[in-house]
């Protein structure tokens, strides 16, 4: 780390916090975030420009990846418990992926369906991503993970469907407030997840305008670029 021209860390605090822990001149320590690759969501059709339609069928709820403790769905079903089974009728939960043995993925609730499957295509489930309403995406609430950014998350902007973030004051909810991208609950905060889902009954939420500029991987290439250009223009260091 002492001899490097350029430290490039991918969330904001952990950029700081290797300039703290190894020091050096601020200029030396970039931040370049994961993104998405726009092509992959080229053969998709455009999201509807306004909430899904209120006409009678369940909004859908989309987790991919896998869950695992430090991405759990307890929280979800947590919240879900406090819904009476006539709210929890208008919601299906679809998790396409892998399941850590241990993590409940159907807490069996009266009135909510919950569809489990495997790993898919990486195509294929993108097309599931654009036939969601809304996307999941989790962290708990352990030390540490405050500072994470799952690669999904970036997808899930590409997408433009409404994230649904379970997630602790950090990186990933910052991200996900700051492109408006969906609503953000803390862990542990089942009633105020509860809520928000009973108020998506009567007002979902609506898709994103566009996909975050600032993450796709053509413009951070262009970061990159720029890093080491700046790198080999400064002048040789005397160690």
């Amino acid at each position: 780390m002492h001899g490097a021209s350029r430290v490039i860390g991918n969330t904001p605090a952990m950029t700081a916090g290797l300039q703290r822990r190894h020091g050096g001149p601020a200029a030396k320590y970039v931040w370049i975030p994961n993104g998405y690759d726009l092509e992959d969501f080229a053969v998709l059709e455009d999201p509807p420009a306004g909430p899904p339609p209120r006409d009678g069928r369940p909004l859908k709820l989309l987790y991919t990846g896998t869950v695992f403790q430090s991405h759990p769905l307890d929280d979800l079903w947590a919240a879900f418990a406090l819904l009476s089974p006539a709210q929890r009728q208008g919601y299906e939960v679809e998790i396409v992926g892998r399941v850590v043995p241990g993590q409940m993925v159907d807490p069996g609730l009266e009135g909510l369906s919950v569809r489990v499957l495997p790993y898919e295509p990486h195509h294929q489930v993108i097309r599931r991503m654009a036939g969601a309403d809304v996307l999941v995406l989790t962290l708990a609430g352990l030390p540490g993970l405050e500072l994470m950014v799952p690669a999904k998350l970036f997808e899930y902007l590409a997408v433009r469907r409404p994230v649904l973030g379970v997630l602790p004051r950090g990186a990933a909810s910052q991200i996900v407030e700051a492109a408006k991208a969906g609503s953000v609950v803390q862990p542990g905060q089942h009633r105020e997840l509860a809520d928000l889902l009973a108020r998506w009954l009567h007002e979902p939420p609506a898709p994103l305008a566009a996909p975050p500029l600032a993450f796709d991987r053509r413009v951070l290439a262009g970061m990159l670029a720029r890093a080491l250009d700046q790198a080999l223009a400064a002048p040789p260091r005397r160690d």
